[in-house]
């Protein structure tokens, strides 16, 4: 596990879930 690309696809899925509302930990 290290993968940048992991952890940009996890920022835009917490930014849309900002968008709506819900908060992730």
């Amino acid at each position: 596990m290290g993968s940048s690309r992991a952890h940009s696809f996890f920022d835009l899925v917490g930014a849309k879930c900002r968008a709506h509302g819900v908060r992730v930990s």
